[in-house]
């Protein structure tokens, strides 16, 4: 009955999903609203270029500005950026540059970065994105022109994942599947429901939204800064939508499985509150709602197999529909088990750390357990100059 009734609410979910390439881009002529992107770099020499040149090449008819920092990067990354802003000036875009080389107190490098961006941003829309995301021309467009017509103040975009091989993409999907369970994306926009939603390469909201939120500082130590940036949207009666990408944004997170898993850990357990007895909680659920299905169609003999049997089968087909949709083949819904004992351990392996060192090093700064709980909201910190 439960599986029953999670198949019904995922496909009517995904039945009335719209992605971007089915949205029309603003006409050349139109009145357009200024777009600001935001783009925090940390040590993206390898991924910046391709990211940044899409920046570029991007189509947008109205006032359009890409606000580039460095956040206290030792590679080639302030390099590469004064580089295409010099190519910017030849294109006609505006890029503002902003190097960040020390930290303040009570700050995350990431929000931090992006607070700064924001803080100078001229747009009425701010885009904020990751410095390894890959736009095609129009996508912006089409996004920005998609949000004003639906009348929504925050709009979440997915991403296609660059998956390359097996584990790849047993434990990417995995992952996107469990998220969709947990987060219900189709729920988003309902005033009435608590479900809410934010992806750190496409969190594109309006300047007054985000203003009214409290901007950045209000989630100054948030690891998950994304989701918490919708949830704090949503806390404060701001309207949120959810669109897919379908090829126009796409994404090579991370490499091979280790990688899959090593990114993810970072947040885990900041996704589940730094509670132990969250992330208990959440392995019981995954148990129940994973496993038992398929163990009872394994194991149990007599009529109650039937029930177990059809469980696991709306369970996997759930599964195998969702890696249709992601662009692999829907055999991979059967490695679901396999992911969710993966994604397990990683919330383990995240809490065992994190508890164990008492905190967390995130961009080459050191945040105890005790800070990252306590989640204090910092004074504003000094402007950086820009370039």
């Amino acid at each position: 009955m439960a599986w029953s009734g999670i198949t019904a609410d995922y496909t009517r979910g995904v039945r009335k999903g719209r992605t971007l390439n089915t949205q029309p881009p603003y006409p050349t002529d139109a009145p357009v609203p200024a777009l600001s992107v935001v783009m925090a770099a940390c040590n993206e020499e390898e991924k910046l270029p391709t990211a940044f040149r899409s920046l570029l090449a991007q189509e947008y008819p109205g006032d359009f500005e890409i606000l580039a920092i460095n956040d206290r990067s030792t590679d080639r990354t302030p390099q590469i950026l004064e580089a295409f802003a010099q190519e910017a000036k030849t294109s006609g875009k505006r890029v503002v540059l902003l190097h960040i080389r020390d930290l303040p107190a009570g700050w995350l490098g990431k929000n931090h970065a992006q607070y700064q961006g924001a803080m100078q941003a001229q747009g009425d829309w701010l885009l904020f994105t990751d410095a390894d995301i890959v736009f095609e021309p129009t996508a912006l467009s089409r996004a920005v022109r998609f949000a004003e017509s639906e009348q929504v103040d925050h709009l979440v975009s997915f991403m296609s994942l660059d998956l390359r091989g097996f584990w790849e993409k047993v434990f990417g999907l995995g992952f996107s599947f469990l998220f969709f369970m947990r987060f219900r994306p189709w729920e988003v926009r309902n005033p009435k429901s608590s479900a809410y939603l934010g992806v750190g390469g496409f969190n594109m909201v309006r300047r007054y939204a985000y203003d009214g939120m409290g901007t950045h500082r209000e989630i100054a130590l948030e690891v998950a800064d994304d989701m918490e940036l919708g949830h704090r949207l949503k806390q404060n009666g701001y309207t949120s939508e959810v669109i897919g990408a379908a090829e126009m944004i796409r994404v090579r997170w991370q490499e091979g499985l280790s990688g899959l898993m090593g990114g993810l850990m970072k947040n885990a357990y900041a996704g589940l509150h730094y509670s132990p007895w969250v992330v208990l909680s959440a392995t019981g659920q995954l148990f129940i709602g994973i496993f038992i299905p398929i163990l009872g169609t394994l194991l149990v003999r007599g009529a109650g197999r039937w029930g177990y049997g059809i469980a696991s089968t709306l369970l996997l087909g759930l599964a195998s529909s969702h890696a249709r949709a992601a662009g692999i083949s829907p055999l991979y819904g059967l490695t679901l088990p396999i992911s969710t004992l993966l994604l397990i351990s990683v919330m383990w392996r995240s809490m065992w750390r994190t508890e164990r060192n008492g905190g967390i090093t995130w961009r080459n700064t050191f945040y105890p357990l005790e800070t990252l709980r306590e989640r204090a909201v910092p004074s504003p910190p000094p402007q950086i100059e820009s370039s």
